[in-house]
């Protein structure tokens, strides 16, 4: 059937040909992913992954081409379908994408020296639809400074994991049901509140609705699937239609988030700027201790909810999330997955915020949960306090990265007497070669103020002694 034939067709029968066609794409990539060993034998890896993705560069082309020729669906015009559908194509290796939202009206034209915030929201949607009003007064007390806000969103179409049970929530799958019935699906609540409050906001945003039942690819947590889908998310912002060039840049500010969190308060955009400016591999986390005493020290500190760091820096600990579980950044004694990432893994100072910057993780029967912790759960979800925090000036304590000294080992005789020169097979035959010398590589943090007088951080309370010291000064490659 043509695209003009289709075009003249009724509605049901264009969806269904749609639907027919994303079925077909389906069972071709699993074909292909399927192929027997014998034709790997044929085609390396790279040939593959070249033949997946111009599937899917295949099916977007075609749908978007179906959609020109007979309207498109959901009152979307045919280009920002077409769009849609490449954006789209850039997730599968994540999940199969369930829908795509993205803003399709430029934002405010800013003098180019306007600071740029990224929100980078990740994880299922939880209360999202909720915390409108409280999201609302965190973009304006950063306008009010001059900056504009942008949002980069990857979640889920499960409301909330009904596979995992936690202390809040002892069957999950009963009360993700249950709180479905109530507030709706994630993507029924992105349609009809959380979109046109953000079109409302003019706040330019990308987000991204997983199927959590077809996930895609190896991930040794799946907090890093998700925090990988935003993070592409935040990038793919530049490809939306009338956004511009807007690529983000080294010096822009990214705050990590979840859609379920609520702030207090916002943070002072100008002193942070200047900060990340001369120490741009710098990360500012949250603690689960409200005393500063021990900010730092709880056996799963720092929280992962929310922090806030460069551009560059987010990046490498995005990359450092991916491969996590393998070699370069292994799973350490005594460590989450997080910590791994932070202390070991990520060439990244980290800074703890003081407990004037609360967050608060709004659970879908009501409740909040403030982080740090300090006892308080009378925080309403309205506005946040007028007075931003000056995060820089009051955070606590600090466990500097310095950089990273690579020596090389030489080989060694059965004796144990160091090689200057080994015997190498060539086409020429055995021949004997001298060993070229050995350099000491050493890479240093671009940061300028590691040194500065801000104490460190307490080694981490873990609950098995024998693991106290198992991040800390000399475990992050700071002794350069």
């Amino acid at each position: 059937m043509s695209f003009a034939t289709l075009a003249s067709r009724p509605l049901a029968t264009k969806l269904v040909v749609v639907l027919l066609l994303l079925l077909l794409f389906n069972l071709a990539t699993v074909a292909l992913l399927l192929r027997p060993s014998s034709d790997a034998t044929r085609c390396d890896n790279s040939i593959l992954r070249a033949e997946l993705l111009e599937a899917k560069r295949q099916l977007a082309t075609g749908l978007a081409a179906g959609a020109a020729a007979g309207g498109g669906a959901g009152g979307m015009n045919a280009s920002s379908d077409a769009a849609k559908l490449q954006l789209a194509a850039q997730f599968l290796d994540l999940s199969q994408v369930t829908r795509i939202f993205a803003s399709d009206f430029p934002p405010p034209s800013p003098p180019e020296t306007q600071p740029r915030i990224f929100v980078a929201m990740a994880g299922h949607l939880r209360t999202q639809g909720k915390n409108l009003g409280n999201f609302a007064s965190f973009v304006k007390a950063m306008r009010a400074q001059g900056a504009q806000v942008y949002l980069a969103e990857y979640t889920w179409h499960l409301l909330d994991d009904p596979y995992r049970d936690t202390w809040w929530k002892e069957n999950s799958a009963t009360y993700v049901a249950d709180q479905t019935r109530i507030h709706g699906t994630p993507v029924s609540i992105f349609e009809n509140e959380i979109e046109p409050a953000l079109k409302a906001l003019q706040v330019p945003y990308l987000a991204v609705v997983g199927d959590q039942e077809m996930v895609r690819g190896a991930f040794a947590s799946e907090r890093y699937r998700s925090w990988v889908g935003v993070h592409r998310a935040l990038l793919m912002l530049s490809q939306l239609p009338n956004i511009g060039a807007l690529n983000p840049g080294e010096s822009d500010i990214v705050m990590s988030s979840r859609p379920d969190i609520l702030y207090e308060k916002g943070f002072l955009v100008q002193p942070l700027l200047d900060f990340l400016k001369r120490n741009p591999m710098t990360v500012f986390v949250t603690s689960h201790f409200s005393d500063l005493a021990v900010t730092g020290a709880h056996l799963n500190d720092p929280s992962e909810l929310t922090w806030i760091t460069s551009f560059q820096a987010y990046s490498e600990i995005i990359r450092a999330g991916q491969v996590y579980g393998t070699g370069r950044c292994s799973p350490q004694p005594g460590l989450h997955e997080w910590q791994t990432v932070l202390f070991y893994c990520a060439p990244v100072s980290i800074r703890y915020m003081s407990p004037e910057w609360t967050v608060y993780a709004h659970r879908l029967h009501g409740e909040l949960a403030p982080f740090p912790n300090h006892g308080s759960f009378d925080f309403e979800l309205g506005p946040i306090a007028r007075k931003p925090v000056d995060i820089v000036a009051t955070h606590v304590c600090k466990k500097p990265f310095f950089g990273v000294r690579h020596v090389p080992i030489r080989p060694t005789d059965q004796n144990g007497q160091e090689l200057t020169t080994v015997k190498q097979r060539s086409d020429d035959g055995i021949q004997e070669v001298t060993l070229p010398p050995l350099a000491e590589q050493v890479w240093r943090s671009p940061n300028q103020d590691d040194n500065d007088d801000k104490p460190y951080c307490p080694f981490l309370k873990l609950k098995d002694e024998k693991y106290y010291s198992a991040e800390g000064l000399f475990s992050h490659g700071q002794m350069v």
